[in-house]
């Protein structure tokens, strides 16, 4: 399954290189009602990471929950990442350190394809910067809540 997995990351980075259509496929499925806040202050930075791994002969991605807080996101399924901290060099840096605390899975397991478009979310003021990228081996040890078929 690793061949399958470096193949998938190989096809994925060549579309990457061709350019992202993320925020024009965005802005037609924005609801109208967040199209006003299309300029509103965005300093706040957040990284998520989308991540494939192989699961009994298929590819899948992580999914994780929240844990429960007075807050926004309280107890959501989501993607495994987080605000960005003073010690992150970049964003890059905030999605492999928030995945690995978030999953258990080590940083030095992570390999990063690349970035896709940022994307704006209005109920916390954030700017999530997702990127993609693979494991070679199953995450045995990750606390992983759901694996979604690819």
């Amino acid at each position: 399954m690793s061949k399958e997995i470096i193949q998938l990351s190989d096809r994925i980075k060549i579309q990457l290189e061709k350019g992202l259509p993320g925020e024009a496929a965005q802005n037609k499925m924005i609801p109208k009602v967040r199209r006003s806040l299309q300029n509103i202050r965005r300093d706040r930075d957040a990284a998520v990471l989308i991540l494939l791994f192989p699961d009994n002969g298929k590819i899948k991605i992580s999914l994780i929950q929240r844990t429960k807080y007075e807050g926004e996101h309280s107890g959501q399924v989501s993607l495994p990442g987080g605000m960005k901290e003073d010690k992150d060099h970049d964003l890059l840096q905030t999605a492999i350190r928030e995945t690995s605390e978030e999953t258990g899975i080590p940083e030095n397991e992570l390999k990063v394809i690349g970035k896709l478009t940022p994307l704006y979310i209005p109920v916390s003021a954030f700017m999530v910067h997702p990127f993609i990228g693979y494991m070679k081996k199953h995450p045995s040890s990750a606390r992983i809540l759901l694996k979604l078929n690819l």
